[in-house]
């Protein structure tokens, strides 16, 4: 059900849809906006499934005419939907299968920082996956490092602490058989390191401060391996 206009925030979105002097593009992107607005600041649960509404409406305005704004649609709502609490897979699902055919699109027409954040966000989806064997951990990696063509520690240093951070967790996580176990710590290892040559102290606190205490697990855990 979408949202109703009885809500302050969404009235404006919805009175724009009734409007008819505005298009159907602003239509769009009026939801869009309204959306983004609800998943970033949400009080409650119930303001991510307003934004869920509110991008699943957009995504059928957009119909065949407006393929770039229908695939933002579909990414916002897969975001949405990662971040709503639930115990089992569906909404998983529904995020991953949302990602996996709007990123062609946005390969195709959008810009290279929004192909990769959604790349981020379908490796995380996938990462939470592979608890229930519904994802492989070798395509959480594929798609971290894929983001990272276009997140440099240049030009985006957050983004790209995060996504070795995120890499070097996914092989901590991988099962453990035989040698493997060692070299998977050892590759957890040297993202952490990849990531430390370029992102300090003083510029970025927070992503350092996980960086380092990260490794220092894994350079324990490495150790404790190599003494058996």
């Amino acid at each position: 059900m979408f949202p109703t206009t009885k809500n302050a925030a969404v009235k404006p979105a919805m009175t724009a849809i009734a409007s008819e002097s505005v298009t159907t593009q602003e239509k769009i992107q009026m939801l869009i906006k309204t959306a983004v607005r609800f998943r970033k600041q949400p009080k409650t649960v119930k303001d991510l499934r307003h934004a869920v509404s509110l991008y699943y409406h957009a995504y059928e305005m957009c119909g065949e005419n407006y393929p770039l704004l229908q695939a933002r649609a579909k990414v916002g709502m897969a975001g949405t939907l990662r971040a709503i609490p639930d115990v089992g897979t569906e909404l998983l699902l529904q995020a991953k299968a949302g990602y996996e055919e709007a990123i062609p699109i946005l390969q195709q027409l959008g810009v290279k920082e929004e192909v990769a954040e959604a790349q981020m966000n379908l490796g995380l989806v996938l990462q939470s996956l592979v608890a229930f064997n519904l994802a492989r951990i070798a395509d959480c990696i594929e798609a971290y490092q894929a983001a990272l063509g276009v997140f440099t520690w240049q030009d985006y240093p957050q983004e790209y602490a995060i996504l070795h951070n995120n890499i070097a967790i996914a092989y901590l996580s991988m099962p453990a058989i035989g040698d493997r176990e060692h070299l998977q710590q050892e590759l957890a290892v040297k993202s952490f390191e990849s990531a430390l040559q370029h992102i300090n102290l003083i510029e970025h606190p927070r992503e350092y401060a996980m960086l380092q205490n990260n490794l220092g697990n894994a350079l324990q855990s490495l150790s404790v391996q190599t003494k058996k």
